[in-house]
């Protein structure tokens, strides 16, 4: 190891600063090294006699010392009873969560800590290592770029090293409490107690979390990957509804520029009615059903892109399962669609007051298809939740096209 204390004649490199992170074993440090911080874990002065306690601390830095992964921190030198490390500038996630309160709601900020955590526990696993204290006090995040370091391998177990030194009760598994044989499921374990501290989307996570914390490690994922696909069939979800909102607010936006640039007359069209011929009163002709305003879709035709999980389920048996929930979704959808935006057939495209409204109105059918659609993931846990997710929102952007469709087509018939 490099000694610290050679620098003494330089003030510089002589920084020993202690550190308000100590554990019942060690004391830590932030050291200065040619200029460079450096993290120093030294044992406390009352065990540097105990070879258990010191064999521990060479076990952390031998396992340590062979990893290199950049959501990891690095192990620099070990020297008879103290570790030196690379110095992480930033907070672990709990004084994190405490300071940044609404960092988490930015759901680019929430996949980018899943995907850096996962990755440097994905990565522990293939080199045969469990962390085993997975905490908010392990899990720094950087100063600059907010970006994951998982530290403090003190509890770890590999193919080498059997014996762990310790948990931490309240992330612990059931099987590690009770001291029977752990694995990478104990860790995953750990990622959903972590994962709950967390603001998320509740219908997207919550059933990855509910299984992650299993007391059974036979109903738990088995591994990160399966975690991690889980995941990815989640933010698919979440991308589709970013996409359907998407094409709300673009719909909304055109509107309002079209009233700055009417309609020119179309040739050879006939004028049918004054431009500014009175809306059809509504009450007069029947909304169409939400059927007959848009392309079939059924459950069948539904592409998942990422499929469930545990495994393909045979044609047959989805099309039984679907024929369970499918009439009454789109019975509730076409319940929605008339309380909200059935009227707009009859609107003329573009109009001031028409296009505000169908801004509001618009929202307010998509938030009421995806209740909808939450309220059928909970009452047909059977029918996976991409399929539902993906269903109807096909069902909203198709019923969306063919309204703002029948806008414009009146639009055209009332041009002078």
């Amino acid at each position: 190891m490099m000694d610290y204390s050679s620098f003494s004649g330089n003030q510089q490199d002589s920084l020993k600063e202690s550190l308000p992170v100590s554990g019942f074993m060690c004391e830590a440090y932030r050291v200065k090294i040619y200029g460079k911080l450096h993290f120093l874990k030294k044992l406390k002065p009352e065990h540097e006699d105990n070879i258990l306690f010191r064999e521990a601390l060479r076990k952390e830095f031998e396992i340590g010392f062979r990893l290199e992964h950049p959501n990891i921190v690095r192990y620099v030198s070990f020297h008879d009873d103290e570790i030196l490390m690379e110095y992480v500038d930033g907070e672990d996630l709990l004084a994190f969560l405490k300071n940044h309160p609404t960092y988490f709601e930015d759901a680019e900020h929430f996949d980018k800590f899943v995907g850096q955590f996962l990755s440097a526990l994905q990565y522990l696993h293939d080199n045969q290592v469990l962390h085993l204290d997975l905490k908010p006090e392990n899990i720094m995040l950087t100063r600059i770029g907010c970006d994951v370091k998982v530290v403090d391998l003190g509890c770890c177990y590999s193919d080498t090293f059997v014996d762990s030194t310790g948990y931490t009760t309240q992330y612990a598994a059931p099987e590690q409490l009770a001291g029977r044989k752990v694995d990478v499921r104990t860790d995953i374990y750990a990622v959903g107690k972590i994962l709950e501290l967390l603001p998320h989307h509740p219908t997207i996570y919550n059933k990855v979390i509910k299984r992650c914390l299993d007391k059974n490690p036979q109903n738990r994922y088995q591994t990160i990957a399966e975690l991690q696909k889980a995941l990815s069939v989640r933010n698919y979800n979440k991308k589709k509804i970013v996409a359907a909102v998407s094409i709300v607010v673009a719909v909304s936006v055109v509107l309002l520029l079209a009233l700055a640039n009417p309609f020119q007359p179309l040739p050879n069209e006939a004028k049918e009615t004054p431009r500014n011929q009175k809306l059809v009163d509504s009450k007069k002709r029947p909304a169409p059903s939400l059927q007959d305003s848009m392309e079939k879709v059924t459950a069948e035709s539904v592409v998942v892109k990422n499929p469930p999980l545990s495994g393909a389920v045979s044609e047959e048996k989805e099309k039984v399962k679907s024929h369970n929930w499918q009439k009454e979704m789109d019975a509730m959808l076409d319940k929605a669609y008339k309380k909200s935006i059935s009227s707009f057939c009859d609107s003329i495209f573009p109009s001031p007051t028409v296009g505000l409204a169908w801004k509001t109105k618009s929202s307010e059918f998509h938030n009421q298809v995806m209740k909808i659609t939450s309220d059928f993931h909970a009452k047909y846990p059977e029918v996976e939740e991409s399929l539902l997710f993906a269903y109807a929102e096909n069902k909203f952007q198709s019923v969306v096209g063919y309204v703002f469709g029948r806008m414009q087509e009146n639009g055209r018939k009332n041009l002078p």
